[in-house]
């Protein structure tokens, strides 16, 4: 099935027994992840559906951390910095050891050329994740800004070994 009638069938349940918190709490987040997966799913050039999309799924759930995050990216693209930054906040307030949300604020602060920020975000996911090649890459490409020329051949090494046979690491 897909997100729009699973949510539909949800909300159904939902309505039956308004008493349920489990049919409740099942509409709620499905709703949420269907209306944040088809803005992932939208072109990059529809920056206004996209951002419709996740801010649906934020008035569904507004303490989602992917959407947040997926809000915080639009506002990277849109050069909405501050905003980018304070979305970034909350979504690392709402999973604080979830190494993702420290790899993907790490890339909007480079991206912002906040270096030393995005340095201290990569390490966050490095650490919680030490086995995953692209956490490892990216805080190593962060590292060389800051010009920390060992650790960041250190950080390389490391994505280099988890993934051997990638010419990118």
């Amino acid at each position: 099935g897909s997100f729009p009638a699973a949510a539909d069938e949800a909300g159904k349940a939902a309505e039956l027994q308004p008493g349920n918190a489990g049919y409740q709490d099942l509409a709620y987040r499905t709703s949420a992840r269907g209306h944040y997966n088809m803005a992932q799913a939208i072109k990059d050039d529809t920056v206004p559906v996209k951002r419709r999309r996740v801010d649906r799924a934020l008035q569904t759930i507004p303490t989602r951390r992917a959407a947040d995050i997926g809000l915080a990216m639009l506002q990277l693209r849109t050069g909405d910095y501050d905003g980018c930054v304070e979305r970034m906040n909350l979504a690392v307030e709402l999973g604080p050891n979830k190494a993702q949300t420290h790899y993907w604020f790490a890339v909007a602060l480079r991206v912002m050329k906040r270096y030393p920020a995005a340095a201290v975000e990569g390490e966050k996911a490095a650490k919680l994740q030490p086995r995953n090649a692209m956490y490892q890459y990216e805080f190593a490409k962060t590292l060389q800004e800051v010009e920390r020329f060992p650790e960041a051949a250190d950080a390389a090494g490391k994505a280099a070994a988890l993934q051997p046979g990638n010419a990118v690491y």
